[in-house]
């Protein structure tokens, strides 16, 4: 049996999460956060690690630049798919990150419409993955955006 996930089609967020991130957040649409891929996987930042599809528990890092609406500490529950057939602009193997829900330092939990590797919503796999084990930076781009891409 084939458990590899179906990839998402694009679709519009919820009225809920478009109101939390840039409402009640204060977020601009595509801003650039920096999150740490899975808290539950050991390493540094700067390391490599590799991911499965399936559920993603990320941790947002607080960058200089990075916006004071979502702190550092927020963590975001979501899901990534690393199915073949995903590609970035250029043309690189990727996979697709989702974030839907933000648990804030403060203890609010928002729903929220959120995705890995920057406003495309896709991050290249790097040089080493295998299908069910795809290499990427600990550390990736993130970015709050109205329509999944």
């Amino acid at each position: 049996m084939d458990r590899t996930q179906v990839r998402p089609e694009p679709e519009d967020c919820s009225d809920e999460a478009r109101r939390n991130m840039f409402e009640v957040l204060k977020l601009n649409e595509g801003m650039r956060l920096e999150a740490i891929v899975d808290i539950n996987q050991p390493g540094e930042p700067t390391e490599e690690g590799t991911y499965r599809d399936g559920p993603l528990v990320s941790l947002v890092v607080q960058r200089d630049w990075s916006p004071p609406e979502l702190p550092g500490g927020t963590i975001l529950y979501g899901r990534l798919w690393t199915g073949p057939g995903m590609q970035t602009r250029n043309g690189w193997e990727a996979v697709l990150g989702r974030y839907t829900e933000a648990l804030l330092p403060d203890g609010r939990k928002l729903p929220v419409c959120i995705v890995l590797g920057g406003p495309e919503g896709r991050s290249r796999k790097l040089p080493g993955s295998t299908p069910g084990a795809v290499r990427l930076p600990r550390e990736l781009p993130a970015a709050a955006v109205r329509r999944w891409p």
